[in-house]
Protein backbone atom coordinates (compact mmCIF):
# COMPACT_ATOMS: atom_id res chain seq x y z
CA UNK A 1 0.00 0.00 0.00
CA UNK A 2 1.20 3.55 -0.92
CA UNK A 3 2.37 5.51 1.96
CA UNK A 4 2.10 9.53 1.58
CA UNK A 5 5.07 11.74 2.47
CA UNK A 6 5.05 12.19 6.36
CA UNK A 7 3.31 14.80 7.56
CA UNK A 8 2.24 16.33 4.23
CA UNK A 9 -1.37 17.25 3.93
CA UNK A 10 -3.28 16.21 1.49
CA UNK A 11 -5.96 18.07 -0.42
CA UNK A 12 -8.52 16.17 -2.72
CA UNK A 13 -11.55 18.23 -4.22
CA UNK A 14 -10.26 21.27 -2.30
CA UNK A 15 -10.37 20.06 1.27
CA UNK A 16 -7.64 18.60 3.50
CA UNK A 17 -8.15 14.47 3.64
CA UNK A 18 -5.87 11.97 5.16
CA UNK A 19 -4.56 8.93 3.63
CA UNK A 20 -7.31 6.73 4.24
CA UNK A 21 -9.98 8.35 3.32
CA UNK A 22 -7.13 9.12 -0.04
CA UNK A 23 -6.88 5.36 -0.52
CA UNK A 24 -10.59 4.53 -0.21
CA UNK A 25 -12.09 7.63 -3.02
CA UNK A 26 -9.14 5.96 -5.38
CA UNK A 27 -10.43 2.20 -4.67
CA UNK A 28 -14.20 3.48 -5.15
CA UNK A 29 -13.19 5.38 -8.47
CA UNK A 30 -11.49 1.69 -10.03
CA UNK A 31 -8.13 3.14 -9.38
CA UNK A 32 -5.08 1.08 -7.90
CA UNK A 33 -2.67 2.56 -5.80
CA UNK A 34 0.34 0.99 -7.98
CA UNK A 35 -0.99 3.11 -10.85
CA UNK A 36 -0.44 6.22 -9.60
CA UNK A 37 2.70 8.65 -10.41
CA UNK A 38 3.98 11.32 -8.09
CA UNK A 39 5.06 14.63 -9.61
CA UNK A 40 7.44 17.10 -8.69
CA UNK A 41 7.04 20.67 -11.04
CA UNK A 42 9.53 23.23 -10.45
CA UNK A 43 11.91 25.85 -12.40
CA UNK A 44 14.74 24.56 -10.39
CA UNK A 45 16.96 27.44 -10.86
CA UNK A 46 18.36 25.99 -9.05
CA UNK A 47 17.78 22.23 -7.74
CA UNK A 48 18.71 22.07 -4.47
CA UNK A 49 18.46 20.60 -1.20
CA UNK A 50 14.26 20.82 -0.93
CA UNK A 51 14.01 19.79 -3.65
CA UNK A 52 15.94 16.87 -3.55
CA UNK A 53 14.81 15.66 -0.52
CA UNK A 54 11.31 15.85 -2.00
CA UNK A 55 11.98 13.55 -4.98
CA UNK A 56 13.71 11.49 -2.65
CA UNK A 57 10.42 11.06 -0.79
CA UNK A 58 8.31 10.67 -3.40
CA UNK A 59 10.66 8.06 -5.04
CA UNK A 60 10.08 5.97 -1.75
CA UNK A 61 6.42 5.85 -2.47
CA UNK A 62 5.40 5.73 -6.01
CA UNK A 63 6.48 3.25 -8.49
CA UNK A 64 6.53 5.93 -11.32
CA UNK A 65 7.61 9.65 -10.37
CA UNK A 66 7.79 12.41 -12.97
CA UNK A 67 9.79 15.57 -13.09
CA UNK A 68 8.45 18.56 -14.39
CA UNK A 69 10.22 21.39 -15.79
CA UNK A 70 8.46 24.53 -15.23
CA UNK A 71 9.35 27.72 -17.85
CA UNK A 72 11.19 25.19 -20.40
CA UNK A 73 10.74 29.03 -22.60
CA UNK A 74 10.76 31.72 -20.14
CA UNK A 75 9.68 33.91 -22.89
CA UNK A 76 7.07 31.97 -23.97
CA UNK A 77 5.45 31.93 -20.40
CA UNK A 78 5.91 36.05 -20.75
CA UNK A 79 3.69 35.75 -23.39
CA UNK A 80 1.04 33.74 -21.58
CA UNK A 81 0.48 36.02 -18.87
CA UNK A 82 2.86 34.94 -16.11
CA UNK A 83 4.67 37.97 -16.73
CA UNK A 84 6.85 38.20 -12.95
CA UNK A 85 8.80 34.64 -13.59
CA UNK A 86 10.38 35.30 -16.85
CA UNK A 87 13.17 37.39 -16.58
CA UNK A 88 16.34 35.87 -17.45
CA UNK A 89 17.79 36.44 -13.46
CA UNK A 90 15.33 34.37 -12.72
CA UNK A 91 15.96 32.15 -15.58
CA UNK A 92 19.47 31.85 -15.67
CA UNK A 93 19.43 28.08 -16.13
CA UNK A 94 18.63 26.55 -19.31
CA UNK A 95 16.19 23.24 -20.19
CA UNK A 96 19.50 21.08 -20.48
CA UNK A 97 21.20 22.21 -17.60
CA UNK A 98 17.95 21.87 -15.36
CA UNK A 99 17.49 18.51 -16.96
CA UNK A 100 21.26 17.40 -16.07
CA UNK A 101 20.75 18.09 -12.46
CA UNK A 102 17.52 16.19 -12.25
CA UNK A 103 19.56 13.27 -14.07
CA UNK A 104 22.21 14.08 -11.03
CA UNK A 105 19.50 13.38 -8.30
CA UNK A 106 17.98 10.29 -10.45
CA UNK A 107 21.43 8.42 -10.82
CA UNK A 108 22.46 9.35 -7.61
CA UNK A 109 19.50 7.53 -5.91
CA UNK A 110 18.97 4.61 -8.97
CA UNK A 111 15.33 5.38 -9.87
CA UNK A 112 16.36 5.64 -13.62
CA UNK A 113 13.92 2.84 -14.68
CA UNK A 114 11.22 4.83 -13.40
CA UNK A 115 11.72 8.29 -13.30
CA UNK A 116 10.53 10.60 -16.17
CA UNK A 117 11.55 14.15 -16.78
CA UNK A 118 9.62 16.59 -19.41
CA UNK A 119 8.93 19.83 -19.96
CA UNK A 120 6.32 21.51 -17.39
CA UNK A 121 3.22 24.31 -18.59
CA UNK A 122 1.12 25.13 -15.95
CA UNK A 123 -2.68 25.36 -16.57
CA UNK A 124 -3.81 28.81 -16.04
CA UNK A 125 -1.25 30.18 -18.62
CA UNK A 126 -1.53 27.27 -21.23
CA UNK A 127 -4.67 25.55 -20.83
CA UNK A 128 -5.81 21.90 -20.20
CA UNK A 129 -4.68 21.05 -23.53
CA UNK A 130 -1.35 22.03 -23.35
CA UNK A 131 -0.47 21.09 -19.92
CA UNK A 132 -1.33 17.41 -19.99
CA UNK A 133 0.53 17.01 -23.30
CA UNK A 134 3.25 17.36 -21.09
CA UNK A 135 1.95 15.37 -17.98
CA UNK A 136 2.00 11.34 -17.65
CA UNK A 137 -1.12 9.81 -18.59
CA UNK A 138 -4.37 9.86 -17.11
CA UNK A 139 -4.69 13.41 -14.78
CA UNK A 140 -6.49 10.81 -11.53
CA UNK A 141 -3.25 8.92 -11.99
CA UNK A 142 -0.95 12.23 -10.60
CA UNK A 143 -0.59 13.11 -7.69
CA UNK A 144 1.38 16.98 -7.27
CA UNK A 145 3.90 17.67 -4.91
CA UNK A 146 4.37 21.22 -4.00
CA UNK A 147 6.18 23.08 -0.45
CA UNK A 148 5.02 26.26 -0.06
CA UNK A 149 7.58 28.40 1.08
CA UNK A 150 6.85 32.13 -0.30
CA UNK A 151 4.08 34.65 -1.50
CA UNK A 152 4.25 32.81 -5.11
CA UNK A 153 3.85 29.25 -3.17
CA UNK A 154 0.81 30.29 -1.85
CA UNK A 155 -0.80 31.76 -4.82
CA UNK A 156 -0.01 28.40 -6.68
CA UNK A 157 -1.56 26.41 -3.55
CA UNK A 158 -4.69 28.47 -3.91
CA UNK A 159 -4.74 27.90 -7.65
CA UNK A 160 -4.68 24.18 -6.89
CA UNK A 161 -7.38 24.11 -4.31
CA UNK A 162 -9.58 25.68 -6.52
CA UNK A 163 -9.13 23.64 -9.15
CA UNK A 164 -9.86 20.46 -6.98
CA UNK A 165 -6.88 19.45 -7.95
CA UNK A 166 -5.94 16.59 -5.90
CA UNK A 167 -1.96 17.69 -4.39
CA UNK A 168 -0.03 16.73 -1.33
CA UNK A 169 1.97 20.05 0.03
CA UNK A 170 5.14 18.82 1.23
CA UNK A 171 7.22 19.39 4.80
CA UNK A 172 9.72 22.05 4.16
CA UNK A 173 13.35 21.58 4.22
CA UNK A 174 15.16 24.07 6.17
CA UNK A 175 18.83 25.65 6.08
CA UNK A 176 20.87 25.24 8.95
CA UNK A 177 19.85 28.32 10.73
CA UNK A 178 16.35 26.78 10.93
CA UNK A 179 14.73 29.40 8.09
CA UNK A 180 13.04 28.04 4.60
CA UNK A 181 14.82 28.89 1.42
CA UNK A 182 14.32 27.94 -1.98
CA UNK A 183 16.53 29.16 -5.34
CA UNK A 184 15.56 33.00 -4.53
CA UNK A 185 17.43 32.85 -1.71
CA UNK A 186 20.57 30.58 -3.13
CA UNK A 187 20.65 33.08 -6.08
CA UNK A 188 20.88 36.15 -3.77
CA UNK A 189 23.64 34.21 -1.92
CA UNK A 190 25.56 33.37 -5.27
CA UNK A 191 25.39 37.43 -6.47
CA UNK A 192 26.27 38.56 -3.09
CA UNK A 193 29.29 36.15 -2.96
CA UNK A 194 28.39 34.45 -0.03
CA UNK A 195 28.23 30.25 1.08
CA UNK A 196 25.54 28.85 -0.91
CA UNK A 197 26.76 25.45 -1.51
CA UNK A 198 25.30 24.16 1.26
CA UNK A 199 22.22 24.39 0.48
CA UNK A 200 22.31 22.14 -2.89
CA UNK A 201 23.16 19.02 -3.39
CA UNK A 202 26.75 18.32 -5.02
CA UNK A 203 26.00 16.83 -8.34
CA UNK A 204 24.23 20.39 -8.82
CA UNK A 205 26.87 22.42 -7.63
CA UNK A 206 29.21 20.40 -10.64
CA UNK A 207 26.93 21.31 -13.21
CA UNK A 208 26.97 24.88 -12.11
CA UNK A 209 30.15 24.98 -11.53
CA UNK A 210 31.22 23.44 -15.10
CA UNK A 211 28.98 26.25 -16.94
CA UNK A 212 30.25 28.95 -14.69
CA UNK A 213 26.74 29.64 -14.12
CA UNK A 214 27.42 31.72 -11.18
CA UNK A 215 29.40 34.38 -13.46
CA UNK A 216 26.36 33.83 -16.08
CA UNK A 217 23.80 35.27 -13.31
CA UNK A 218 26.03 37.79 -12.50
CA UNK A 219 26.84 38.88 -16.01
CA UNK A 220 22.65 38.87 -16.75
CA UNK A 221 21.90 41.36 -13.50
CA UNK A 222 25.08 43.68 -15.00
CA UNK A 223 23.33 43.63 -18.14
CA UNK A 224 20.27 44.25 -16.59
CA UNK A 225 21.51 46.93 -15.05
CA UNK A 226 22.79 48.80 -17.69
CA UNK A 227 19.36 48.70 -19.47
CA UNK A 228 17.22 52.09 -19.95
Amino acid sequence: MIKMIPNGIIYENGEITNESTFLKNLDKKGYSPKNLTGMLAGRFMPFHQGHFETFKLISKQFNKVHMGIVNPDPWETKLHGDKGRYTLDKNFLTYVERMEMIYGAIDEIGTRSFTTVSPYYPEPFYGKEKFWRYTPGNPDFVINHMAVRDEFDQVKKQRKLGKKRTFVEVPLVVASNGTPYGATMIRKLMLEGEEWRELVPDFTADVIDRYHLVDRLKDIISDSQKQP
